[in-house]
C-alpha cells in the first residue's frame, strides 16, 4: 500500500457459464476452487508466476505475470 506495507493480491476470473467451478493453481500448487464469484486471495511473492485455471470440463486458461514490490 502507500505506507510500504505489503498487502495481499486478489485474483479475479470470469467464466462463460455462471455456475462453473474453477480450480486455481499458482506455480503448480493447488490454491482451491471457486464457484460463481471467482476471486482468489494470495500473499504476494515477488517474482514471476504462472497461474492456471481449469473448469470441471478440463478447459484451461493460463497466465504468466510478475509481482514487483515498489518502495
Amino acid at each position: 500500500d502507500l505506507d510500504g506495507k505489503v498487502e495481499k493480491v486478489v485474483l479475479h476470473a470470469t467464466h462463460l457459464q455462471a455456475d462453473a467451478t474453477l480450480y486455481w493453481h499458482l506455480d503448480n500448487q493447488f490454491l482451491g476452487t471457486t464457484r460463481g464469484d471467482h476471486r482468489m486471495v494470495i500473499d504476494p511473492i515477488k517474482g514471476q508466476h504462472h497461474l492456471k485455471l481449469m473448469d470441471e470440463k478440463g478447459m484451461e486458461a493460463n497466465c504468466r505475470f510478475e509481482l514487483v514490490v515498489v518502495h
